[in-house]
């Protein structure tokens, strides 16, 4: 999905406008109210945002809490380009998207698309951005490649999640809350935590944050008559500062999470294709699926549970001359356990259960300095994981029987589920399920009720070593040149059991592979006046290759990224109003995508693709009380190249000469789909999933001065997403749509207690988060969750 498509100086007009209009401001008057200034360390050091040439999305934890914003698919909503695709049903993995690009490949073999980082430190796996958001400074998403300061598998961006550090005087917070889904059946949520702060003697501080959620699932499995999975989950995080002098601070953190229902979203049949597997059981056994989207049908219990712990040191040591010396030493495990259905249907035929493990550690060391002529960074970073998998996915193997016998050109004659539809006249001899069984033995069908396990085990180990450095330079008082490079040389080593579904026989794969590649970037910064900056940059990005772990394949290339993108940074009107933007212009080389195949899904790079598009951002504060923000994304994206095979034209070949009882379907599962007369699409031309061609939030927020009763705010806020394609043929796509959020906040004349009342998607838009083709169902879905409201209550001492 594209708008229309236009040169990247088109886009970039409004840039020069705005920056036409900064420079004629008048001088800022010192008394004025000014916009809110947040510290980022997006170039590795601090920094004012308004000082970075990057295009940055920017939470402080006081924003995170009065927006109610607590876990990553709630920041996503709130930030345009930014999108979150549901999650895998084996490992819980979520995919995060920025200007149109993530990762469509999920598994230990693979990488993201968006570098996720916890206090510095890299998070290799995808399930840690589904952690709540707890006692957070600030969260940085920076939009577009960082490859040259935060390395591999940030080509689409990153997310920098800052926790609150250790303070030298003593306080604390007491905090808890509760909600409640508009749900058909009830579901509610309570969660309770605390944290505190303080010296712990002279020169050592410490932090300690704990909480705990229980919160019923909106969604409700009518099948087993509860709903889908609770979440319960407790998270402890604890830090030590210690200052042995000016020059020198040590940092320990440490944390753990265990909980159940971790990124279990439930799969919804959202287009149950009738002569597929599932719907020829539906159709045979009489079920039906629910028409509330928060309604499933499944046979199997959910089960998500998720363990992750670890710890890191980081040292800071202040030299000579403005020089800095800052190591970053961590370590982490997690451990996982998943039981999913997906098949999505009240049949057992398909139940995923996997097990996943991973700990990995890392080291950097960064040099930084700054002079008269020029600010630098430099670094090395080290990177080693071992991560496993064991897959088994259990089927009964019969019910292929039932789908045999209920689509043979024979049975068409004599269909049982004509005699159903008679209800307490049916003959219950010629009825469902009580018809095959009587029959199955006499023409050579088995019995359904033995699941089969189709185990699969994968083991990955990765390392990587980099090397970087970054120099501004300062041309004059106003003008900066900056160029940067970082080395990234990977390794990585596989080794995978499974059964190859070609052959129907166990097999072993041993791979080992390397990849290396070097990132530079090249900018410009402008100042012509005080509070205004021009910039534009040249960078680089590169994610790794890897390997399948959900399929039996050589391992596949790096994938790359060259990015332009020009933009303005600026604070007018007495600093009461700040105006960015940005235009940017994407190649992208070797995309990494999934590939389906009538017998296996492999990973391929495929595929070239381009996105332009427009960040613009819009804040105003013309009195301390009032606020108003704005900002919008608009994207034009497509593939220049990609061809692959289309598996629902696969399938749904199949079906029309079964529905015409032109062929036996035995020959269909003998044959393995390989013999199929499907030609390659070529999908040059299409828009790339989950990249809305437009998407806003505008947020008003007003506080009501109640003297020595405190004060009152209210804050509302509007998003739109447009239409989004979740896959590259654009066949299944969610419609545009908007959300309403609202919060009413109460805070003591001290600043002591706040009560706060919300609600998110107020006007209980219903919209999906995935959704994805499944030969044996037709498409499942992924719903976002429907209106929640809520009472928060926090006390500060």
């Amino acid at each position: 999905m594209r708008f229309a498509s236009a040169p990247l100086l088109t886009v970039s007009l409004p840039l020069a406008l705005l920056a036409g209009a900064a420079m004629a401001q008048e001088p800022d008057d010192p008394d004025s109210t000014v916009t809110d200034e947040i510290t980022v360390t997006a170039q590795r050091v601090e920094e004012a945002v308004q000082d970075v040439p990057i295009s940055i999305i920017t939470r402080s934890g006081e924003e995170l809490e009065q927006q109610a914003i607590g876990d990553v698919q709630a920041l996503a909503e709130a930030s345009p380009g930014v999108v979150i695709s549901g999650q895998s049903p084996t490992t819980g993995e979520v995919a995060i998207y920025i200007r149109g690009i993530g990762s469509s490949t999920l598994g230990i073999g693979t990488e993201p698309t968006v570098g996720y980082y916890v206090d510095g430190v890299y998070m290799p796996r995808p399930q840690a951005a589904v952690n709540p958001f707890l006692d957070l400074e600030r969260i940085e998403i920076l939009r577009g490649p960082q490859g040259t300061l935060w390395g591999r598998n940030s080509t689409a961006g990153a997310v920098n999640v800052v926790t609150r550090a250790p303070e030298g005087q003593f306080h604390g917070r007491l905090f808890t809350s509760f909600s409640e889904y508009d749900s058909s059946e009830p579901a509610d949520g309570r969660r309770y935590g605390m944290s505190l702060t303080g010296p712990v003697s002279g020169k050592v501080w410490g932090r300690f944050t704990g909480a705990t959620a229980q919160v019923e699932d909106p969604t409700y499995n009518d099948f087993l008559d509860a709903n889908a999975d609770n979440f319960d989950g407790v998270t402890l995080r604890g830090s030590l500062t210690f200052l042995p002098s000016d020059s020198l601070t040590f940092t320990i953190r440490a944390d753990s999470t265990d909980d159940d229902a971790h990124a279990n979203f439930p799969f919804k049949p959202f287009e149950v294709s009738p002569y597929s597997t599932v719907g020829t059981l539906n159709r045979f056994y009489g079920y039906s699926e629910p028409a509330d989207v928060h309604r499933i049908s499944t046979e199997t219990p959910a089960l998500s549970l998720y363990e992750e712990s670890g710890f890191s040191l980081t040292v800071n040591k202040a030299m000579a001359s403005g020089t800095s010396l800052t190591s970053i030493s961590s370590w982490r495990e997690f451990d996982s356990r998943r039981d999913a259905d997906i098949d999505g249907s009240p049949h057992v035929f398909v139940t995923n259960a996997a097990t996943l493990n991973s700990q990995w550690w890392s080291q950097e060391l960064q040099l930084s300095g700054a002079s008269d002529r020029a600010n630098w960074v430099a670094g090395a970073y080290a990177f080693d994981e071992e991560s496993g998998t064991h897959v088994n996915n259990i089927t009964d193997t019969a019910l292929l029987g039932v789908w045999l016998f209920a689509n043979s050109p024979q049975t068409f004659l004599f269909d049982p589920t004509n005699y159903c539809s008679l209800g307490f006249l049916a003959p219950p001899f010629l009825c469902g399920p009580a018809y095959y069984n009587a029959i199955a033995p006499f023409i050579g069908l088995p019995l359904p009720g033995t699941p089969t396990p189709l185990p699969f085990e994968s083991n990955v180990d990765s390392s990587l070593y980099a090397a970087y450095g970054q120099v501004d330079w300062h041309l004059s008082d106003r003008v900066s040149l900056t160029t940067g490079a970082r080395y990234t040389a990977d390794e990585k080593d596989h080794r995978q059991a499974a059964l190859n579904f070609q052959t129907f026989m166990p097999e072993l794969q041993q791979l080992s592979d390397s990849w290396s590649a070097l990132t530079p970037k090249l900018g410009l910064e402008v100042r012509p006046r005080e509070n205004v900056m021009l910039y534009g940059a040249v960078t680089a990005g590169y994610k790794s290759g890897g390997y399948n772990s959900v399929s039996l394949q050589p391992a596949f290339d790096e994938e790359t990224v060259t990015s332009f993108e020009i933009g303005i940074k600026s604070s007018l009107a007495d600093r009461k109003v700040r105006i960015n933007a940005a235009a940017f212009n994407y190649d992208y080389d070797d995309l990494q995508v999934a590939v389906l195949y009538p017998d296996r899904s492999v990973v391929e790079n495929a595929a070239k693709a381009r996105i332009r598009g427009l960040d613009f951002e819009l804040s105003a504060r013309p009195n301390s009380r009032f606020a108003f923000d704005l900002s919008l994304e608009l994207l034009d994206d497509e593939f220049t190249r990609f061809t692959t095979l289309d598996p629902f034209l696969q399938a749904q070949f199949v079906e029309q000469l079964l529905a015409a009882g032109l062929i036996d379907p035995s020959q269909v599962l003998l044959g393995g789909g390989g013999a199929l007369p499907i030609e390659p699409s070529d999908l040059s031309g299409n828009g790339l999933p989950r990249a809305p061609d437009f998407s806003a939030t505008a947020a008003l927020r007003y506080t009501f001065d109640l003297g020595a009763s405190g004060s009152l705010t209210a804050r509302g806020e509007y998003q739109y997403t447009d239409d989004v394609a979740f896959d590259a043929f654009e066949r299944f796509i969610q419609p545009s749509y908007g959300l309403f959020h609202a919060q009413l906040r109460w805070t003591s004349a001290q600043g002591r207690m706040f009560l706060a009342a919300y609600g998110r998607n107020l006007g209980d838009e219903e919209y999906r988060l995935s959704q994805f083709f499944v030969n044996y169902t037709g498409s499942l879905a992924v719903w976002a969750p429907p209106t929640e409201v809520g009472l928060q209550v926090g006390f500060d001492f």
